[in-house]
């Protein structure tokens, strides 16, 4: 079984004119089974109209701004908060963790929508610590569910090469997964690839990444370009990933969201929609 995914964080910007139009063209042209929006103002009526009533909502909380929407074609629940598991869970875990139970063949898969606290509220060392409990939430997540199988998604305000991605004590998210390597990393982060301005060995020009920031003049530490939207695969998943179908989308019918110099933020969101296949 072949499951589409396609998240979006649309900013509290739904009720923009030309916004609610592209995510019904988006599910019209890709058919996701599963559709993540973050930071969304739009009611789960409202969003489900979008998809022709072929999506709906699974949420049980309805003040959270992590709306997820699934076909009844997978068997998809929102796991209760008052199944977390550990002695100091951060405030910022209930507020921006969404989790849900894939009911699978053979064990369940948890799958995390996440809109991670941003960098422009955090510094790099407590974005650290913060993802050092998130994954302690994670693992008692996995332990409760019986599963070793996540998938964490959504807007992670991290770049890949960011220490609270990639750190062994944090998520522990490499760009690559060697079986015959002495270490295993926890997740793999596909979201190296999508990072530059070209296709390698090719002349294709490409989108730079999924959110673009006008940084101060005197910053060294800044990108205009980041990649901060992602999705990250539980090593032992790594095979159940289709690379090829990894893709930000700039456009869909008549809606253009960026060209390789900027993102459209004014009629649509600062950040680009992302949609990603697993193989189950």
């Amino acid at each position: 079984m072949k499951i589409d995914i396609l998240f979006w964080n649309i900013r509290n910007r739904g009720k923009l004119g030309k916004v609610k139009p592209a995510i019904e063209s988006l599910y019209k042209k890709y058919k996701p089974k599963m559709f993540l929006l973050i930071e969304s103002d739009l009611d789960d009526a409202e969003t489900e109209a979008l998809f022709n009533g072929e999506l709906k909502s699974v949420m049980k909380n309805t003040n959270k701004s992590i709306r997820l929407f699934v076909s009844d074609s997978i068997l998809v629940n929102e796991i209760n908060d008052k199944e977390i598991d550990i002695n100091h869970p951060s405030r910022q875990i209930k507020q921006r963790i969404v989790t849900f139970k894939l009911t699978a063949d053979t064990e369940p898969i948890l799958f995390f929508g996440v809109h991670f606290p941003s960098k422009f509220s955090y510094e790099a060392e407590e974005q650290y610590k913060i993802m050092r409990e998130w994954q302690a939430y994670i693992d008692s997540q996995e332990k409760l569910n019986k599963t070793t199988k996540s998938v964490f998604f959504g807007d992670l305000n991290l770049n890949p090469f960011d220490y609270a991605l990639y750190q062994d004590d944090a998520l522990y998210a490499h760009p690559i997964i060697n079986p015959k390597a002495s270490y295993t990393p926890l997740f793999y982060n596909p979201m190296w690839s999508l990072m530059g301005d070209f296709v390698y060995k090719t002349n294709k020009t490409k989108i730079p990444g999924s959110y673009y920031f006008e940084p101060s003049r005197f910053s060294v530490r800044e990108f205009y370009w980041n990649c901060i939207d992602g999705v990250l695969i539980k090593s032992n998943m790594v095979n159940n990933f289709i690379k090829k179908e990894l893709e930000i989308l700039t456009k869909v019918n008549n809606h253009k969201f960026a060209d390789n110099q900027e993102i459209f933020s004014k009629e649509y969101s600062d950040h680009l929609p992302i949609k990603f296949q697993l193989k189950l």
